[in-house]
């Protein structure tokens, strides 16, 4: 057995012994079963699959040094955002429990698929592009109640994605990168006087973090939401399907799926989409470093979006 395997099984023993030794404990929760392990990401975060109170559950483990300040944090999140996305096509995971001092959050187990996994096994373009509109629609609704104008801060989102950029180990990418630094820069002497929409938004927004059952999205992984501008969640989405080569409309724009930019621009302002928009493309490509053990076909798919990126932004 490799040692990367060997540490694997490890991690996912301690992360199993510690949960039961939670529910043991807990009066809420010692009635509580753990039937298989999702996923262990050692020193990090552990999920299990069991049963609460009658249904089937996800335990979500942090086992960081934060742990139990994120646990709070996402599980306050996910009462707020359920109190209004608890019912309709547009929904988040219900949270059922926590013991949150020990990092611990249990939720209802959301049965369907992941909608990007579930796109791919769809043939009819149209209907795939329908599944990204409303995944747009889900992330409208989801940060509709707290919307506020607020400042840009430029000079944050420029450093951030400056100092990220530097580490991108692969030359070739990292010039076309440099060019997209520079068109960041010339947007944002663009936007110095204009107001940006912020809300409190998921954080890490992509198709793989909805579930899609019977015409219903459902989102989960809260733990990063967040008051953003509500640019950046769109550019996450836009810039995860074009580095999976999702391109279901089979156009381009900015590099990324020409339907799909359309989607989640439709909630936006004219100047919003014109200028802010792009300034977050440019910013989730290069705050995402390729990792050197990533496949031929993925820097390939990245070249291409950040190609096209910048041949778009310099066009702005």
């Amino acid at each position: 057995m490799k040692q990367q395997d060997i540490d694997k099984a490890i991690a996912q023993s301690d992360a199993a012994t510690r949960l039961e030794d939670i529910l043991s404990r807990d009066p809420v929760l010692c009635g509580a079963a753990v039937h298989e392990v999702l996923r262990v990401v050692p020193g990090n975060r552990a999920i299990f699959a069991g049963e609460f109170a009658g249904q089937q559950v996800v335990f979500r483990l942090l086992m960081h040094e934060d742990g139990a300040a994120q646990a709070a944090k996402e599980w306050r999140e996910m009462v707020r955002a359920n109190a209004y996305m608890n019912d309709g096509p547009f929904r988040t995971v219900l949270p059922l429990a926590q013991a949150t001092e020990q990092g611990l959050i249990v939720m209802e187990r959301e049965a369907g698929r992941l909608l990007l996994e579930y796109s791919r096994t769809i043939q009819a373009r149209a209907l795939r592009v329908d599944l990204i509109r409303r995944a747009a629609g889900w992330l409208t609704a989801y940060c509709a109640p707290t919307l506020k104008p607020m400042e840009s801060n430029l000079d944050h989102w420029l450093n951030r994605a400056t100092q990220t950029s530097a580490t991108q180990p692969f030359d070739h990418l990292r010039e076309i990168e440099l060019g997209i630094l520079n068109e960041m820069h010339r947007l944002a002497g663009l936007m110095r006087d204009m107001q940006w929409r912020r809300a409190i938004s998921h954080g890490d927004f992509h198709l793989n973090n909805l579930f899609h059952q019977d015409g219903v999205l459902t989102g989960f992984d809260l733990g990063g939401s967040g008051r953003l501008p509500i640019y950046k969640d769109r550019a996450r989405a836009l810039t995860h399907m074009a580095r999976r080569g999702m391109v279901p409309s089979r156009t381009r724009r900015f590099g990324m799926d020409g339907a799909a930019v359309e989607a989640f621009t439709a909630a936006l302002e004219p100047e919003e989409a014109r200028l802010a928009l792009p300034f977050f493309l440019g910013f989730e490509t290069l705050v995402r470093v390729e990792a050197k053990a990533l496949p031929d076909r993925r820097i390939k798919l990245a070249e291409r979006m950040a190609s096209g990126l910048l041949e778009g932004l310099r066009q702005v």
